[in-house]
């Protein structure tokens, strides 16, 4: 079990996994024109397997968590 967790929402914007820390937490539903959805708010576990990144809602640890890849290209809005 990962024992990496951020505070920072995980969102899926226009198809990619994202990882959103700091100034900007909650522009998925702050923002109409970015089509996204939430995945987890405030607290992620990382974790990397096959050198792919994965995000996972961090609040309770699991034991077989539903994972989502990060995307790791940047995102400009």
């Amino acid at each position: 079990m990962s024992r990496n967790i951020f505070y920072a929402d995980l969102d899926s914007i226009n198809n990619k996994g994202v990882l959103v820390t700091g100034h900007g937490k909650g522009l998925v539903n702050k923002n109409s024109k970015i089509n996204g959805k939430y995945i987890a708010n405030d607290m992620v576990r990382l974790r990397i397997e096959s050198n792919e990144l994965f995000g996972y809602q961090g609040y309770i640890p699991q034991s077989a968590p539903e994972l989502h890849v990060i995307d790791g290209s940047v995102a400009k809005f």
